[in-house]
């Protein structure tokens, strides 16, 4: 029966994990991955569910998360104000989870279920909370090295044509230019 026992450990001990633990990646490293670079406000987090991805049925059964942040200082990447970074189910996804809270946050535009690209980012990506209690936390250093890699930091833009602080002067002004013309056209 020991012999059963120690039989039964000793395959159970070599079947594979789905653990995730890993040192951050290199400095240089994460700079030439990332396409976004930046310290945003996180101001979201949403459980999403492949159904949601009609395109991939055959990954119903795992979660995806959504995480938005508005953006307080870009290094690298798009331009926009808000950006909503997406992660897999998998254990190596990177866990945000403080509403509110800054992090500084390195992420790859890459392909979820084969359908869209977008920004996502993992455990060991160097992405940080700015409040981790790790005294060997890369949160301020990242930074002033990001300053010095990057002296100009990304002008950012919260531009949305439908908006009516941008819809209301422009559809005026489009009235009035065909008004214009109707009037130019009956005096001919």
């Amino acid at each position: 029966m020991k012999k059963f026992h120690l039989l039964t450990i000793l395959l159970f001990s070599t079947l594979r994990t789905f653990a995730c633990s890993c040192e951050p990646i290199p400095f240089n490293q994460a700079v030439e991955w990332a396409d976004e670079i930046f310290v945003g406000r996180l101001i979201e987090v949403k459980e999403l569910f492949n159904e949601s991805y009609p395109e991939a049925p055959n990954q119903k059964h795992t979660t995806h998360w959504s995480a938005t942040f508005e953006i307080e200082k870009k290094w690298k990447g798009s331009r926009k104000k808000y950006i909503t970074i997406y992660q897999d189910g998998n254990s190596c996804g990177f866990n945000f989870t403080n509403i509110n809270q800054n992090y500084l946050v390195y992420a790859e535009n890459k392909s979820i279920l084969g359908v869209y690209t977008t920004p996502t980012t993992w455990l060991c990506s160097r992405t940080i909370n700015e409040y981790n209690s790790s005294e060997k936390s890369n949160y301020k250093p990242d930074q002033e090295k990001l300053d010095a890699k990057f002296p100009e930091t990304i002008n950012l833009y919260n531009f949305n044509l439908f908006s009516w602080s941008y819809f209301y002067p422009l559809s005026i002004f489009l009235i009035g230019l065909f008004i214009g013309r109707k009037t130019k056209k009956a005096t001919h």
